[in-house]
């Protein structure tokens, strides 16, 4: 049995301004996509850059297990 847990999808909700949202739909419009791949693809991008020098482990499974 698959456990929903480890392959379910996870939303995060941000406030912006309006002006900020008429950007970003501006922004998502000229890359011929929706909103939401949009932000899901900038806040993915930034945030593999800041931890690219850092050795995170690949699957929630494997946090906090001793590796020998």
């Amino acid at each position: 049995m698959i456990n929903d847990t480890d392959n379910s999808k996870r939303q995060i909700k941000f406030h912006i301004t309006a002006d900020e949202h008429r950007i970003i739909r501006l922004a998502a419009a000229l890359g011929d996509t929706s909103m939401a791949e949009f932000c899901r693809d900038v806040v993915l991008r930034e945030s593999q850059d800041v931890t690219k020098n850092i050795k995170l482990p690949r699957s929630k499974s494997n946090v906090g297990k001793n590796p020998h």
